[in-house]
């Protein structure tokens, strides 16, 4: 239902804010983080780039990993970047917009796994670290939720 209200808002031309849950994104999108969408309109997301998608389970903000065209037919393959595997295949129609800024501060494609920020996956990715990060960001959205009367997080 909110998926559904997300699209209609982003095909009409207007951004989106919403907060992240869920854990795929690490370290580049943390849980409880406040996320920007702009709709796709005519452009259509580059590799590196987080594209918010509508699935059948609601939203989804993965990183673009590949895409394709095959005449007409325009489609991306994203995977979030704490995971080994690469989510289905989409068709360019299920693209709602580009997750352009994190926390206020725009979101800049990554351009490759290597490097700087492979480094800080498998740092941040360690167990003990990743546990004592999740921890902390559940008790900064708990006390988020409390603070704006919608309750207690479960």
């Amino acid at each position: 239902m909110l998926g559904e209200l997300a699209a209609e808002v982003l095909r009409a031309g207007c951004e989106v804010k919403f907060r992240a849950f869920g854990s795929s994104m690490i370290p580049s999108i943390w849980p409880g983080d406040l996320l920007v969408a702009e709709p796709a309109d005519s452009s259509f997301p580059e590799p590196g780039e987080v594209a918010l998608i509508l699935t059948d389970r609601g939203l989804l903000a993965h990183r673009v990993v590949a895409r394709g065209e095959d005449g007409l037919a325009r489609s991306i393959v994203t995977r979030g970047d704490a995971l080994a595997e690469c989510d289905a295949v989409f068709p360019a129609s299920a693209v709602l917009g580009v997750v352009v800024s994190r926390n206020g501060r725009r979101l800049r494609p990554a351009t490759s796994a290597r490097g700087f920020y492979a480094v800080v996956n498998r740092i941040v990715g360690r167990a003990p670290i990743r546990w004592f990060r999740l921890k902390t960001r559940a008790i900064r959205l708990r006390a988020l939720r409390q603070a704006s009367g919608l309750g207690a997080v479960r």
